[in-house]
């Protein structure tokens, strides 16, 4: 069985490199693969926290979820949610 792989080379990365990568990945178990990107996201996620956290000092972690949210998906998501929650209230 082969796995289509994007074709999408970072522009600091030679082509010589990005296939010595994707032949390493391709070589993986399914289950390395998946844990690998697992553990991935996780330190991005935990990267995105943080710098969150080093530009706005003052934020606690509700303000911090806010402000990744709003990085993620936009301003208009979170309006949408106090809209919602506002228009409870008010019911």
């Amino acid at each position: 069985m082969t796995t289509k792989i994007s074709a999408t080379i970072p522009s600091d990365t030679s082509i010589e490199v990005w296939r010595a990568d994707m032949a390493a990945i391709a070589e993986m178990a399914p289950i390395a693969r998946l844990h690998a990107c697992a553990t991935l996201n996780r330190a991005m996620a935990q990267m995105q926290d943080e710098a969150v956290r080093r530009q706005y000092p003052t934020y606690n972690d509700a303000q911090v979820m806010c402000e990744l949210i709003k990085r993620q998906y936009g301003s208009k998501i979170l309006d949408d949610i106090d809209n919602h929650q506002n228009k409870r209230r008010n019911d």
